[in-house]
């Protein structure tokens, strides 16, 4: 979830695991409709057996690219005392020509979540 204005910009995916040391992770991601900001502070049950929301990580971010396609911003967040940087990429995956039926458009979202370095407090 991110804030833009009065409301949280919003994509469900796959439980992460961000207390990796891996260099990168990529997954499948669902644009959602925006959400209120008090939904910013809640974890727990989602009504109506639709699942649960858990918050990974809470900071700040820095907007590089809004187009109808992507979504991609730099992140910033105290991690174990150190402040840490990650750049994320939401972009709609255009599925190979062999996995449409028909003349049907469907479209996936990806998510990239790219960790940088611990900066120096």
């Amino acid at each position: 979830m991110f804030q833009w204005g009065d409301q949280l910009r919003t994509w469900a995916t796959p439980p992460i695991d961000l207390d990796s040391e891996r260099t990168e992770i990529e997954t499948d991601c669902q644009p959602l409709s925006g959400h209120r900001l008090d939904y910013l502070d809640y974890e727990g049950e989602i009504s109506r057996g639709r699942g649960n929301v858990a918050r990974r990580l809470a900071g700040t971010y820095c907007l590089i690219n809004d187009q109808s396609d992507s979504f991609q911003v730099t992140l910033r967040w105290l991690q174990q005392g150190r402040t840490r940087t990650a750049t994320v990429a939401i972009y709609r995956n255009r599925l190979p020509e062999e996995e449409l039926w028909f003349d049907d458009k469907r479209e996936s979202w990806r998510l990239r979540f790219s960790p940088g370095r611990y900066e120096t407090n």
